[in-house]
């Protein structure tokens, strides 16, 4: 997941949300969610807003930009 990649630093909540990921068949996806509430686990968040359902044991990540001011999300 990227977080805020176009945001500017100063935010200092979560705007936007690019979601990044590979399917078993090799082909590569990017999704944008422009008003992302994360106020349950990122998985459900996925599989509720994007469509997204994931393996169990799917590993997740992110990134936000350097000197982001933006929450950091909580994976599990």
């Amino acid at each position: 997941m990227l977080l805020n990649l176009t945001v500017s630093r100063e935010a200092d909540s979560l705007r936007e949300m690019h979601v990044v990921y590979a399917t078993s068949w090799g082909e590569l996806f990017c999704l944008r969610d422009t008003s992302p509430v994360l106020d349950r686990s990122v998985r459900e968040h996925l599989a509720e807003r994007l469509g997204l359902r994931l393996a169990p044991r799917a590993r997740l990540d992110f990134f936000l930009p350097g000197k982001s001011r933006c929450p950091r999300p909580v994976l599990g």
